[in-house]
């Protein structure tokens, strides 16, 4: 959480103001995304999910990124760790063999900083320059509320 706090601090001050920054609670870095699982599935999930063995994980964010169909405002890095593809890739080949959301593009490991941004904000004069370590992978369930995305932790798993 320490990290999320740096980035949020790192965004608010050294980029314009947003109308749409992720709060801190809910920076994370999506490693599949599943879409709509049915309740009749979660334990297959669960149990194809238990099987996975990785290594912890090391992730530097030194790059500030805009994609312009989701207008999103991401940070990450050019190079991702050979540990973070290896899980994003075990984790899809479980998506795959349920049948779950389809996924088109080419997996790259970021950190949405900001939503709805329908322009892409001027470069930070001051890069992004975060480590964090990754020890567990969670499965959370998102919720929309009034106030936005609520993300609920299902479970979690050990790495190394």
């Amino acid at each position: 959480m320490q990290t999320a706090l740096k980035i949020a601090q790192w965004r608010d001050q050294a980029l314009p103001p947003m109308l749409h920054p992720v709060p801190v609670v809910n920076l994370h870095v999506t490693l599949s995304f599943l879409g709509k699982v049915q309740e009749c599935e979660f334990e297959e999930l669960l149990m194809l999910a238990d099987q996975i063995h990785a290594d912890p994980i090391e992730m530097v964010f030194d790059q500030l990124g805009y994609w312009n169909k989701p207008e999103i405002l991401w940070i990450g890095s050019d190079e991702a760790s050979e540990s973070i593809m290896n899980l994003a890739a075990s984790l899809t080949k479980i998506r795959r063999r349920m049948a779950l959301h389809s996924e088109t593009r080419k997996y790259r490991p970021h950190l949405t900083i900001a939503r709805r941004c329908n322009i892409p904000p001027p470069m930070s004069v001051v890069k992004p320059h975060f480590v964090t370590y990754f020890d567990r992978f969670t499965l959370f369930e998102s919720m929309s509320t009034k106030s936005g995305i609520r993300y609920r932790a299902i479970q979690e798993w050990m790495l190394g």
